[in-house]
Protein backbone atom coordinates (compact mmCIF):
# COMPACT_ATOMS: atom_id res chain seq x y z
CA UNK A 1 0.00 0.00 0.00
CA UNK A 2 1.28 3.43 -0.87
CA UNK A 3 -0.17 6.89 -0.99
CA UNK A 4 -0.07 8.48 -4.41
CA UNK A 5 0.28 12.20 -4.91
CA UNK A 6 -2.96 13.91 -5.88
CA UNK A 7 -2.75 16.17 -8.92
CA UNK A 8 -5.34 18.87 -9.50
CA UNK A 9 -4.87 20.72 -12.76
CA UNK A 10 -6.47 23.93 -13.96
CA UNK A 11 -6.19 25.57 -17.34
CA UNK A 12 -5.60 29.27 -17.93
CA UNK A 13 -7.52 29.13 -21.22
CA UNK A 14 -10.59 31.33 -21.42
CA UNK A 15 -13.41 29.38 -23.02
CA UNK A 16 -15.52 31.17 -25.58
CA UNK A 17 -18.69 30.16 -23.71
CA UNK A 18 -17.38 30.95 -20.21
CA UNK A 19 -19.43 33.20 -17.94
CA UNK A 20 -16.92 36.07 -18.23
CA UNK A 21 -16.73 35.88 -22.02
CA UNK A 22 -20.52 35.70 -22.44
CA UNK A 23 -21.10 38.58 -20.02
CA UNK A 24 -18.59 40.71 -21.91
CA UNK A 25 -20.40 40.02 -25.21
CA UNK A 26 -23.83 40.71 -23.67
CA UNK A 27 -22.83 43.84 -21.75
CA UNK A 28 -25.47 45.98 -23.43
CA UNK A 29 -28.18 43.27 -23.69
CA UNK A 30 -31.05 43.24 -21.20
CA UNK A 31 -31.98 40.05 -19.37
CA UNK A 32 -30.47 37.65 -16.92
CA UNK A 33 -27.67 35.22 -17.68
CA UNK A 34 -28.70 31.73 -16.46
CA UNK A 35 -26.08 28.97 -16.20
CA UNK A 36 -26.62 25.57 -17.80
CA UNK A 37 -27.03 22.61 -15.45
CA UNK A 38 -25.02 20.26 -17.68
CA UNK A 39 -21.44 19.29 -16.90
CA UNK A 40 -18.76 17.00 -18.29
CA UNK A 41 -16.17 15.61 -15.88
CA UNK A 42 -13.03 13.90 -17.11
CA UNK A 43 -11.01 11.46 -15.01
CA UNK A 44 -8.13 9.04 -15.50
CA UNK A 45 -10.34 6.04 -14.68
CA UNK A 46 -10.32 3.47 -17.51
CA UNK A 47 -13.79 2.05 -16.71
CA UNK A 48 -15.53 5.43 -17.00
CA UNK A 49 -13.24 8.20 -18.27
CA UNK A 50 -15.97 10.82 -18.49
CA UNK A 51 -19.14 11.56 -16.58
CA UNK A 52 -21.81 13.65 -18.31
CA UNK A 53 -24.32 15.08 -15.85
CA UNK A 54 -27.33 17.36 -15.98
CA UNK A 55 -28.28 19.05 -12.69
CA UNK A 56 -26.16 16.59 -10.70
CA UNK A 57 -27.53 13.40 -12.27
CA UNK A 58 -26.14 11.36 -15.18
CA UNK A 59 -27.55 12.63 -18.46
CA UNK A 60 -30.65 10.67 -19.47
CA UNK A 61 -31.83 9.99 -15.91
CA UNK A 62 -35.61 10.01 -15.67
CA UNK A 63 -37.66 11.24 -12.70
CA UNK A 64 -38.64 7.63 -12.02
CA UNK A 65 -35.03 6.47 -11.56
CA UNK A 66 -33.68 9.46 -9.59
CA UNK A 67 -33.56 7.54 -6.27
CA UNK A 68 -31.75 4.50 -7.71
CA UNK A 69 -28.04 3.64 -7.69
CA UNK A 70 -27.83 4.07 -11.47
CA UNK A 71 -28.91 7.69 -11.11
CA UNK A 72 -25.79 8.64 -9.14
CA UNK A 73 -22.87 10.36 -10.73
CA UNK A 74 -19.57 8.53 -10.16
CA UNK A 75 -18.13 11.72 -8.69
CA UNK A 76 -21.00 12.43 -6.28
CA UNK A 77 -20.20 12.69 -2.56
CA UNK A 78 -21.88 9.36 -1.85
CA UNK A 79 -20.02 7.46 -4.57
CA UNK A 80 -16.67 8.98 -3.59
CA UNK A 81 -17.35 8.00 0.03
CA UNK A 82 -18.28 4.44 -1.04
CA UNK A 83 -15.02 4.22 -3.02
CA UNK A 84 -13.15 5.39 0.08
CA UNK A 85 -14.88 2.74 2.22
CA UNK A 86 -14.06 0.05 -0.35
CA UNK A 87 -10.41 1.14 -0.30
CA UNK A 88 -10.33 0.98 3.51
CA UNK A 89 -11.82 -2.51 3.51
CA UNK A 90 -8.82 -3.74 1.48
CA UNK A 91 -6.29 -2.35 3.96
CA UNK A 92 -5.50 -3.94 7.33
CA UNK A 93 -6.91 -1.83 10.17
CA UNK A 94 -3.47 -1.42 11.79
CA UNK A 95 -2.23 0.22 8.55
CA UNK A 96 -4.97 2.88 8.58
CA UNK A 97 -4.02 6.50 9.38
CA UNK A 98 -4.33 7.31 13.09
CA UNK A 99 -7.22 9.68 12.42
CA UNK A 100 -9.35 6.73 11.23
CA UNK A 101 -8.45 4.18 13.90
CA UNK A 102 -10.50 5.63 16.76
CA UNK A 103 -14.11 4.43 16.59
CA UNK A 104 -16.51 7.33 16.08
CA UNK A 105 -19.41 5.42 17.61
CA UNK A 106 -17.66 5.55 21.01
CA UNK A 107 -17.91 9.36 21.05
CA UNK A 108 -21.54 9.15 19.99
CA UNK A 109 -22.41 6.67 22.76
CA UNK A 110 -20.77 8.87 25.41
CA UNK A 111 -22.63 11.97 24.21
CA UNK A 112 -25.90 10.06 23.98
CA UNK A 113 -25.65 8.78 27.56
CA UNK A 114 -25.04 12.29 28.98
CA UNK A 115 -28.05 14.44 29.78
CA UNK A 116 -28.37 17.42 27.45
CA UNK A 117 -29.57 19.76 30.21
CA UNK A 118 -27.75 20.97 33.34
CA UNK A 119 -28.05 18.65 36.36
CA UNK A 120 -27.47 21.11 39.22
Amino acid sequence: FGVQELKILQSDLLFEQSRCAVQAKRADSPGRLVPCGAAISWSAVPEQPLDVTANGFPQGTTKKTIGSLQARSQISKVELFRSFQKLLSRIARDKWPHSLRRPRWADHEVRKSRPSWPTW
